[in-house]
C-alpha cells in the first residue's frame, strides 16, 4: 500500500503550521513541542484513512492485486497511450480448470490457497509492465501494453510453463487463456474481454480441463 495520502497530508499540515508561523509569530518553545507532534500525528493518521480508502477501492482484498473497478480505470489511460505510440496491446483472460472441483473436494481454503499461489506465480512471471487483475472469481485479466500477436503467444506459453513447473503446483493446478489485441481485433474494454473470454472457452474446450486431480 502506498504512503502518498499520508505524505501528502502529513506535507500540507507542516507547510501550514510553517506559513502560520511566519506570518503570526513565533509561539513559545514549549508550544512548539506540544503542536508540531499532536498536528503530525493527526495529519499522518488521517492520511492513513485515505491510503486504506484508496487500497480497497482499487485491490482485491484476497490476493491483494488490482480488481475490476481499477481495470476500468486504468484500460483507457493504457489505451490512449498506445494509440499516441501507434502500438498495440494484448488483453488476456485466464481461468483455472475445475476450479470448483477444487473448493468441492478440498474445501475453499484450498481454493483461496489456489488463487493466492496462482497471483504470486504471475507476478513473478510477469514483468512489471504487464499489469493482473483478478477479474471476479477465478478469472484474472492480464493487460499487456506494447504487445503484439506473437508476443502474446510467448506470454501466453510463459504462463503456463511456470505454472507446469512450479513445485508450489502441488495440485498440478492448469489454466485456461485466452486474449485479444488492441487495436486490431477490439476497440473497447468490454470488446477486449469478450474477445479473450471466447478464446480462452475453446482453449479450455480443447484441453478438456485437464490439471487438478481430485483427492479420492
Amino acid at each position: 500500500m502506498r504512503c502518498t495520502g499520508r505524505l501528502s497530508i502529513l506535507a500540507f499540515t507542516i507547510i501550514t503550521y510553517v506559513i502560520g508561523l511566519f506570518i503570526h509569530g513565533n509561539p513559545s518553545t514549549s508550544l512548539d513541542l506540544v503542536l508540531i507532534p499532536v498536528f503530525s500525528l493527526i495529519a499522518w493518521y488521517s492520511g492513513k484513512q485515505y491510503d486504506l480508502v484508496k487500497f480497497h477501492s482499487e485491490k482485491d482484498f484476497l490476493t491483494k492485486i488490482y480488481n475490476r473497478r481499477y481495470a476500468e480505470k486504468i484500460f483507457p489511460k493504457l489505451k490512449s497511450k498506445m494509440e499516441r505510440l501507434n502500438k498495440s496491446m494484448a488483453v488476456f483472460l485466464l481461468d483455472v480448470n475445475n476450479f470448483k472441483e477444487i473448493n468441492d473436494s478440498l474445501g475453499h481454503d484450498t481454493g483461496d490457497a489456489v488463487l493466492i499461489m496462482l497471483t504470486e506465480l504471475l507476478s513473478k512471471t510477469l514483468t512489471k509492465s504487464e499489469v493482473i487483475i483478478r477479474w471476479g472469481g477465478d478469472e484474472f485479466l492480464i493487460i499487456a501494453p506494447n504487445t503484439n500477436q506473437m508476443e502474446a503467444e510467448k506470454i501466453k506459453g510463459k504462463i503456463e510453463t511456470c505454472l507446469l513447473n512450479s513445485e508450489r503446483n502441488t495440485c498440478h493446478i492448469a489454466v485456461s487463456i485466452g486474449y485479444s489485441i488492441y487495436p486490431d481485433q477490439a476497440k473497447r474494454i468490454e470488446e477486449a474481454v469478450m474477445l479473450a473470454d471466447q478464446q480462452m472457452y475453446k482453449s479450455k474446450i480443447q484441453k478438456k480441463c485437464n490439471g487438478f486431480v481430485p483427492v479420492s
